[in-house]
C-alpha cells in the first residue's frame, strides 16, 4: 500500500496521503482539532491501519473513552498491535507513564533526553527497520507543549536532526499540531518548513451561528484542494466534512 485513504481526506487529497509524510496542523483553541484528530485515527483503524494517538494535553482515559464512542474496541486493537497510546501528560503532572510504554519519547519532555533517545534508535534503523515498526500513523494533540519545556531553538533543531531522519525511513505518516498563538511566528515558519502539508482549522461566526472550517493551505509535490471545508460534528463526537 503506497498511499493512506481515509474519508476526511478524500475530497482535498483524492490521491490519498503517501506515507512518509509529515504534516503540521495549526489549530484555533475553539477550532474541533481534538475531534477532527480522533475521528483521523478511527477511520485509519477502521481500515487496518496501525494508528498512534501520542497525548499531550488530554488524559489518555478521555483519549480511550472518546474512542470507544466511536465504536472502536481499543482491547481488539491492541491485541492486534494496531493501536498504540503515547502518555506524554504524566510527565508534566508529576506521574509515570504506564507500565509497559517502553517508547521513551514517552519518558520526558526535555530536547537533551528525546534527542539521546532518537539517536539510540536511528542507530538500531541502520540495521534494519521491523516490519511491524514501519507504515504507522502518529497523531499528536498538541506537539507545541515542547515549547513550554525547551527553547524554540531546541525544539527545531531536535526535528531537524532527529525527528525527521528517523520518520522519513519509517514510512510515517505524521500530523504534528500547534495550537495558535502558543507559538512565536519565528518558530510557525520554520516549522511549517520542516514539514511536508500545513493544515489549518478554525471557527468563524455565520449568521449567529458557530462554523467549523479546515483546510489543507499546502502539499509539498501533490495536488490538493487548498479550499475552506466545513466541518460537521455529529453526536458520536466524529467529524464529517459537509456536503
Amino acid at each position: 500500500m503506497t498511499n493512506l485513504f481515509l474519508p476526511i481526506f478524500e475530497r482535498v487529497l483524492p490521491d490519498g496521503v503517501e506515507f512518509g509524510t509529515n504534516f503540521v496542523v495549526e489549530f484555533d483553541a475553539d477550532s474541533v482539532w481534538y475531534e477532527t484528530s480522533l475521528t483521523i485515527a478511527a477511520q485509519a483503524l477502521r481500515s487496518g491501519q496501525k494508528t498512534v494517538y501520542h497525548v499531550f494535553d488530554h488524559p489518555p482515559a478521555n483519549i480511550e473513552y472518546d474512542l470507544k464512542k466511536l465504536g472502536l474496541d481499543l482491547t481488539k486493537l491492541q491485541g492486534h498491535g494496531l493501536f498504540l497510546m503515547l502518555d506524554s501528560l504524566a510527565v508534566q503532572t508529576g506521574g509515570l507513564s504506564p507500565v509497559g510504554q517502553e517508547d521513551p519519547i514517552a519518558q520526558s519532555l526535555k530536547i537533551p533526553d528525546l534527542s539521546i533517545a532518537a539517536s539510540v534508535a536511528i542507530k538500531k534503523e541502520k540495521e534494519g527497520i521491523p516490519e511491524d515498526q514501519e507504515r504507522w500513523l502518529h497523531i499528536d494533540d498538541n506537539t507545541a507543549i515542547l515549547t513550554r519545556h525547551n527553547s524554540e531553538i531546541n525544539v527545531l533543531d531536535y526535528w531537524r536532526t532527529r525527528v525527521v531522519p528517523f520518520d522519513r525511513p519509517k514510512r510515517n505518516i505524521t500530523l504534528y499540531s500547534i495550537l495558535n498563538g502558543t507559538v512565536s511566528e519565528s518558530f510557525r515558519a520554520q516549522f511549517e518548513t520542516i514539514n511536508d502539508g500545513i493544515v489549518d482549522l478554525k471557527r468563524e461566526d455565520e449568521d449567529g451561528e458557530v462554523t467549523q472550517l479546515i483546510r489543507l493551505r499546502r502539499m509539498r509535490g501533490k495536488r490538493f484542494d487548498s479550499r475552506w471545508q466545513r466541518l460537521n460534528l455529529l453526536e458520536t463526537g466524529e467529524v464529517t466534512l459537509a456536503l
